[in-house]
């Protein structure tokens, strides 16, 4: 990384003129010719650091081992740079001059054949590229690792942030392509493990609508019509204000796009036709479209459990909050 530091020409003259006159050579500010690097330089001869100064204060210092501190005496690093800025001037900025082009700050390292003392054998090069409105980290041997970007969630007013590992484009706050493993996982967002599925037809399905499988469409689903049905599959997500928390996906797969809690807790559309429903009953699916019933009959209901109720419903139609869990 190259950090060019522009100083005046009043102080420009003050060091050329302190040069000079240890020197036979006369520097101008204008500019010099037939130069020679290994005599001819600003700087120090002896065992002291470099100071250069603006309006009397100190700009710039290279100590003794040649660490250059900018805003700072007490140079901690090979380049060390102190202010007080804030966003809106920060300590330092990278500027691509070519369009949509990436500025970039590149990191090299390297190790040592161990047949060849003194050999240096290059590693992959790290490089943070920052550009087109994302913020890349990039690896020579294996391309872009992790991706910073923002996007519009559906039906957000603002942009909220996305990261992409493995992926360039991240499609939700955290898109990871590839296998992550966790010591604890935490979810706030949901309540229920849904899968998608398709449904025959365009309709819109209410959330908490109990679904079974469709005998007329292999692999998909319709609503429940029939008491104690054992092709239940489950409920639609989303009612009651609760979303999933975790959502089952095969990538390229056409799962269709309506939701169904497979386990978790879940609103659900239910009713009293088989009797007062009571927390801790099981639910069986209900002889009216799309809701879920009190099950009595124990040995229909094998195979037609949804779920245990967590709350009641005393009489005619409403939602209840189930633990879905297919028996």
């Amino acid at each position: 990384m190259t950090i060019q530091i522009v100083l005046s020409t009043c102080l420009i003259s003050a060091i050329l003129s302190m040069c000079a006159r240890g020197n036979a050579q006369n520097w101008t500010v204008t500019g010099n010719a037939n130069t020679d690097p290994n005599r001819n330089f600003l700087g120090t001869t002896d065992n002291h650091a470099l100071s250069m100064r603006t309006n009397g204060t100190e700009a710039l210092r290279i100590d003794v081992l040649g660490n250059i501190g900018i805003g700072t005496s007490d140079v901690g690093g090979r380049v060390h740079v102190a202010s007080g800025a804030d966003f809106h001037f920060p300590q330092m900025i990278l500027t691509q001059t070519t369009p949509l082009d990436f500025a970039r700050l590149q990191f090299r390292s390297f190790t040592v054949d161990p047949d060849r003392p003194g050999v240096r054998i290059p590693l992959p090069l790290w490089d943070i590229a920052g550009g087109r409105g994302v913020l890349n980290f990039f690896r020579q041997d294996t391309g872009n690792v992790m991706t910073l970007s923002s996007g519009r969630e559906p039906g957000a007013s603002v942009l909220s942030p996305r990261v992409g590992i493995g992926t360039e484009n991240p499609q939700s706050a955290l898109h990871v392509i590839g296998t992550a493993t966790v010591s604890v996982l935490q979810i706030t967002g949901g309540s229920d493990v849904a899968e998608p599925f398709s449904i025959e037809g365009s309709a819109d399905i209410e959330a908490g609508t109990v679904m079974t499988i469709d005998d007329h469409n292999p692999g998909k689903l319709k609503i429940s019509d029939v008491a104690y049905d054992r092709k239940v599959v489950g409920v639609v997500s989303g009612a009651g204000g609760i979303r999933p928390g975790i959502t089952l996906r095969h990538e390229g797969s056409k799962a269709g796009s309506v939701l169904i809690a497979l386990s978790g807790r879940v609103y659900c559309r239910a009713d009293t036709s088989n009797g007062p429903i009571e927390p801790g009953d099981f639910l069986t699916t209900s002889s009216l479209s799309g809701r879920a019933m009190r099950a009595t009959d124990f040995v229909r209901a094998q195979g037609a459990i949804i779920g245990k109720a967590l709350n009641g419903l005393k009489e005619g139609e409403g939602i209840v909050l189930v633990l879905a869990n297919l028996q």
